[in-house]
């Protein structure tokens, strides 16, 4: 497979001019993950506004700061930003993921007036790879083994995602040329990027890039019935006769337990999340969506909030940042660090936080009924539909006792 090569311009060593104005356009942009692999995405700049595409996924980039000629443009739900110069028909720079600590600095740049993600002059596809398929990480164990993907193709575009227990890939964008198919997914937090060649038994056989990183090979085949493990079935009550409860702290320091008036005798539930988290992000719009739909009913969602960071002042501030984008209209507490050992620890009345985000429901007398591991969101289909009408007769049942 052809990689695009070029020299990454580093902001403290640029020497031509920049200008602090973008202009409009769309821009073929790329980060580089290491010595050998870019990961290629599409950039749309309108009026002041970065808008970066995945598949039908916009993610409009307004907090924008200039100074002389450089430019940070900060991710709206991610501790994240692009850092570049604008040298007119080329911005060169860097991607930083704050909420990182290592790793987490890519070399990034975009040329203007391209408009395709990784391969310029596709040649004619050697299969429609629309369908879903059991997709296999060689190196993976247990329930991280087998997942599926669900491809979408129009001519030489493929889109789709890849559902694992822990969560979705999200909005997967690319081309396939031949019997070559580049596809990838870059929001602020997740920098993936899949490589495949079509097999002669008509498989896959690829790549998968994760950061700078992650790294493994896979095999996918065509499973019209392809599926995950049960998501309730992963993580469970250690003590059924007992009562769900907590203890943690808003950003006011009122302490929040199942025990408060305001979720005493509701159906509530309990969304264990992180701000750093695509898949939390998702499960985030969707909850709130339908708490605002189904006000007054007796249903109550709280989220337990655990981070990356120690830092108190950050850990705040991502909190509100997360609220305050999405809208959030439920109360968000703080758990502690998100390292899965740690975060279940602090929950001991159930088995084990094996991702997140997970979600806890809870009935009118305290008790926990059911616990979903994982979210299957918006990019992924039929499964996100059923996903949601799986939550909303269960909490029907649940209102109706």
């Amino acid at each position: 497979m052809k990689r695009l090569l070029f020299v990454f311009i580093l902001l403290h060593s640029i020497t031509v001019s920049g200008q602090s104005t973008l202009e409009d356009g769309r821009w073929h942009a790329d980060l580089q993950l290491n010595d050998s692999v870019n990961l290629g995405f599409i950039l749309i700049t309108n009026a002041g506004t970065i808008t970066i595409e995945n598949a039908t996924e916009r993610i409009a980039l307004t907090d924008i700061r200039t100074s002389g000629d450089s430019i940070v443009a900060r991710f709206p739900f991610y501790d994240a930003e692009l850092r570049f110069i604008n040298l007119g028909m080329v911005l060169a720079g860097e991607y930083v993921n704050l909420a990182k600590t290592s790793n987490n600095i890519f070399y990034f740049r975009a040329v203007k007036d391209f408009s395709y993600r990784f391969i310029q002059r596709p040649s004619t596809p050697a299969a429609n790879l629309t369908g879903r398929w059991q997709l296999i990480f060689d190196h993976e164990e247990g329930l991280d083994r087998s997942n599926v993907a669900v491809f979408s193709q129009t001519g030489n575009r493929v889109t789709g995602s890849v559902l694992t227990v822990t969560g979705d890939h999200r909005y997967l964008d690319g081309e396939i040329s031949g019997n070559e198919m580049l596809i990838s997914t870059f929001n602020g937090a997740f920098v993936m990027c899949y490589t495949a060649t079509i097999q002669p038994d008509g498989s896959l056989r690829g790549y998968f890039y994760s950061g700078k990183t992650g790294y493994d090979t896979w095999t996918a085949y065509r499973n019209d019935s392809a599926s995950l493990p049960d998501p309730h079935s992963l993580t469970y009550v250690t003590e059924t006769s007992q009562k769900f409860n907590f203890n943690f702290p808003d950003a006011s320091g009122k302490r929040w337990t199942m025990n408060d008036p305001w979720l005493a005798n509701n159906v509530v539930v309990v969304q264990l999340m992180g701000t750093w988290c695509p898949n939390c992000l998702d499960e985030s719009i969707y909850l709130n969506e339908w708490l605002q739909a189904n006000v007054g009913r007796g249903v109550r969602v709280i989220a337990i909030d655990f981070e990356r960071t120690t830092d108190s002042a950050k850990v705040w501030s991502n909190i509100n940042r997360f609220k305050d984008r999405l809208y959030i209209d439920y109360p968000v507490v703080f758990g502690g660090n998100s390292n899965r050992d740690t975060a279940s620890a602090k929950l001991p009345m159930i088995s084990k936080i094996m991702a997140y985000p997970t979600s806890l429901i809870i009935d009118k007398h305290g008790h926990v009924r059911k616990i979903h591991t994982g979210f299957s969101g918006p990019a992924t289909g039929e499964d996100f539909l059923i996903h949601k009408n799986e939550f909303e007769l269960f909490v029907e049942e649940l209102l109706a006792e």
